[in-house]
């Protein structure tokens, strides 16, 4: 997650996997926290979209870094690497880390802004499913086994790390 204003409005979260598939979104504000049904991409042609999956440009949606964004993975001893090169400024319909609400260029680090809030986490979903109704019955039963796992969403089950320093 990168957040340039430190608001938590207009964030951008990005994901990727060793494959380097990716996904990135922009979140207009934060959703209400664990448990929650999460701030709406809208999945029908009733309101404007703020999700897009870059790895998949058909998914549709108005934002995404993709395709000015730069990923690359690769193996190395004990685990994978990653690059990730992003664009700062929105150009040409594609989007940036200073995509935002009004003035959000005041955030830019080359006219004076100190500090970004960034997240750098590891999220694990042991499955996706369309049915809702599993969720009941698989996420207790994975959660027996794998302590760690946070809880559930919409879409799946998932567990999480953040990286702190």
């Amino acid at each position: 997650f990168v957040d340039v204003s430190g608001t938590n409005y207009f964030y951008k979260e990005f994901e990727m996997n060793f494959n380097n598939a990716t996904y990135d979104v922009l979140w207009r504000a934060p959703d209400s926290g664990l448990g929650s049904m999460g701030v709406p991409c809208c999945s029908n042609s009733q309101c404007q979209r703020w999700c897009q999956n870059s790895s998949w440009p058909a998914f549709g949606g108005t934002w995404s870094m993709w395709p000015r964004m730069r990923t690359a993975t690769a193996r190395v001893e004990g685990g994978w690497s990653a690059e990730i090169a992003f664009p700062l400024r929105a150009e040409d319909g594609v989007g940036g880390l200073l995509s935002g609400g009004p003035n959000w260029e005041r955030f830019d680090p080359n006219l004076g802004t100190k500090y970004w809030s960034i997240d750098f986490s590891r999220a694990e979903h042991p499955f996706f499913t369309s049915n809702a109704s599993l969720f009941g019955e698989l996420c207790p039963s994975i959660q027996r086994t794998q302590p760690t796992l946070l809880g559930d969403d919409q879409w799946s089950c998932y567990w999480e790390w953040t990286w702190q320093s």
